[in-house]
């Protein structure tokens, strides 16, 4: 029970971890945009 339970847990973890490089990537051309809007002020 305990293993299913870490397993489960490490399974979150790793989508987590996905979630956030996925992110990252989305922060990343939003903030190229910005800037290029910026620059052309």
């Amino acid at each position: 029970m305990i293993a299913e339970l870490i397993s489960s847990k490490n399974k979150e973890i790793d989508w987590l971890k996905e979630e956030i490089e996925f992110l990252r990537e989305e922060n990343e051309k939003l903030l190229l945009i910005v800037g290029e809007k910026i620059f052309s002020l």
